[in-house]
């Protein structure tokens, strides 16, 4: 993976291993068991959804202000975009997080079957 390379699932270390129409349910699998077992994998999955879930409220906020005259459209503007490339920053991170964890997990799950 480069490093302006759009992360996804493929990407997870291990998971070449299965079979491609597999790949997919394994990786949710092994997400939905890391969300219920592991409080800081599920930490950084709330942290990631708060953080998108703060921007547009806060971007909705900013449309309001605008309406109303309180505030300029060059800073609703700005702000908007300053969202978006947080949000799209983030969801890289997120991604590159929960498939490094994931991973980690797969190659654990291999390292005990030997």
């Amino acid at each position: 993976m480069g490093c302006f390379s759009v992360p996804s699932y493929r990407d997870t270390p291990g998971l070449q291993k299965f079979p491609p129409e597999k790949q997919h349910l394994i990786y949710r699998t092994q997400h939905r068991k890391l969300l219920d077992g592991d409080p800081a994998y599920h930490r950084a999955c709330l942290r990631y959804s708060m953080l998108v879930v703060g921007l547009c409220l806060l971007a909705v906020v900013l449309q309001v202000l605008q309406i109303f005259n309180i505030i300029g459209s060059l800073l609703t503007t700005l702000a908007c975009i300053l969202f978006m490339i947080v949000v799209i920053v983030a969801a890289f991170r997120a991604q590159r997080y929960r498939n490094f964890r994931i991973g980690w997990e797969l190659q654990k799950q291999e390292a005990s079957k030997v």
